[in-house]
């Protein structure tokens, strides 16, 4: 890899990029006087960037692994990738190219096991070993943050240290494992730039916000499993800060039957949810609970319809159960200004006949693919976008089974733009098919912290109906205690 120059290559590729991009600085979720207020302007004017597609920056938005390789490779002049990624996850078509580029030129190795991981949250370590790569300086005097351990970070931290481009996050510390946010990403560049001057400019563009749906695995609020009984239930919640408030739509796996009826069905594990939980998830900002899983009938058919009635009680909408296939199989429906969502939820493992919902019998939507197609198909009539979560796959692995590939297939071929799957407690790949996400599984979230790793789905539906997502990574750090990496 050839040393750059920081001025002459981002020049060149500022130049090759300029058009007729807007130099429009001041976008109305562009707070003034925030830090990145001129990193945002000195990038619009350059024409670096026009924002996300919809009138805003989002500046507040974590930026994805894909996204900050698309940025390094603009960066770059937008070259021709030697060859093809070596990578066995495919990313989105916007951003192969520069996956690819990355990869002929040393920036990225991946994240082990061939994969790039495209979707993931790309962290400040992360993105300051691209950069530094990109750059290819010589040595740097040693940085003095105490919180820097990976060695492949050291010398890119030092880099950005020295050149200014990072004070860290507060004295002493760069905080590595911490996401990026796009604001942030404009100053970091901005400041590797050199901080040049920008023409004012108080035009506003008003910013017209994608429609948010974020969506988690596992919750069990059993005692034996969940959350610590000696705190509030609102303890599960507290590492999101406003995550799921904030956004639109939020959907969660509940796996434990929420009702206090029924008795243990012969199995290994039962789960049941106490009540008092199921309020305190709703103020969390949860709108949606699937039950169609391998616990929702651990009390018996009557106690899931029972769960049923308590999950509407405390204003969530329950999927994915019901009185007979019909009820099971409908979707839940949202409308946020003007864009109109359906939620539906299936259970691809149990294949009890026990717990299967008929046509005259109750019980759990189960993942046959006539039925969820036909389900999908219905659901797309009523609404503009369809979101499926599914329980499916083996447990304790970390790839999807041979079976639930024609699954997520069928899913979105029938009309789903985004298939939300958990089951094998532990986080599988995101990957893109046709153009629309499938988080093959979201592993724990509300569960005891024996496995550590979690991450929370994000899709974002701009108003043009671009759809894109990312994994945000996460950590049980306590029983039952997930918070955001």
């Amino acid at each position: 890899m050839v040393a750059r120059g920081s001025a002459l290559a981002l020049v060149v590729g500022l130049l090759a990029m300029a058009g007729t991009a807007p130099a429009d600085a001041r976008f109305s979720d562009v707070v003034e006087g925030s830090y990145y207020e001129d990193g945002v302007a000195w990038l619009l004017e350059s024409g670096f960037t026009t924002g996300t597609g919809h009138g805003c920056i989002e500046p507040d938005r974590n930026l994805t692994r894909a996204e900050a390789a698309t940025f390094l490779h603009r960066l770059a002049g937008t070259p021709a990738p030697a060859g093809p990624a070596p990578f066995t996850d495919s990313s989105p078509t916007w951003a192969a190219e520069a996956v690819a580029w990355m990869a002929g030129e040393g920036i990225t190795t991946g994240v082990g096991g061939g994969r790039f991981a495209p979707g993931d949250v790309v962290t400040r370590g992360q993105f300051a070993a691209f950069l530094y790569r990109y750059e290819n300086p010589p040595a740097s005097v040693p940085h003095s943050f105490s919180d820097v351990i990976a060695s492949w970070q050291q010398d890119a931290v030092s880099w950005l240290a020295e050149q200014g481009i990072t004070n860290g996050t507060s004295p002493g510390r760069f905080s590595p494992d911490q996401t990026v946010p796009r604001g942030q990403l404009a100053t970091f560049l901005y400041r590797y730039r050199g901080m040049p001057p920008t023409a004012p400019d108080d035009s506003i563009t008003v910013c017209q916000r994608p429609f948010a749906v974020h969506a988690v695995g596992d919750v069990n609020f059993d005692p034996g499993y969940g959350p610590n009984p000696q705190l509030p239930y609102s303890d599960a919640w507290s590492g999101m800060g406003r995550l799921f408030l904030d956004d639109d739509l939020t959907i969660i796996n509940l796996e434990c039957t929420p009702s206090l009826k029924g008795t243990m069905v012969p199995k290994t594990y039962n789960f049941r949810c106490p009540l008092e939980a199921l309020a305190v998830t709703r103020d969390a900002g949860i709108e949606v609970a699937n039950l169609a899983n391998n616990h929702g009938g651990d009390f018996g058919i009557p106690a899931l319809m029972d769960g049923v009635a308590n999950v509407t009680a405390a204003g969530i909408t329950p999927v994915g159960a019901g009185f007979d296939l019909a009820v099971a199989t409908r979707p839940a429906i949202f409308e946020r200004d003007g864009v109109t969502v359906a939620v539906l939820g299936f259970n691809a493992v149990n294949n009890s006949a026990a717990w299967r919902a008929t046509e005259t019998k109750a019980g759990m939507a189960y993942g046959d693919i006539d039925i969820m197609v036909a389900a999908v198909q219905a659901a797309n009539e009523r609404a503009d976008y369809v979101f499926v979560t599914i329980h499916w796959g083996i447990e304790k692995t970390f790839s999807p089974a041979a079976d639930d590939i024609p699954r997520a297939h069928a899913l979105i071929d029938a009309g789903a733009d985004a298939v939300f799957g958990h089951g094998p407690h532990r986080i599988q790949p995101l990957e893109f098919y046709n153009g629309r996400p499938i988080f093959w599984s979201l592993g724990n979230f509300v569960w005891h912290n024996l496995t550590r790793q979690t991450a929370v789905a994000e899709v974002l539906v701009a108003p043009d109906g671009t759809i894109s997502a990312s994994l945000i990574p996460g950590t049980i750090v306590a029983k039952g205690h997930p918070v955001l990496d």
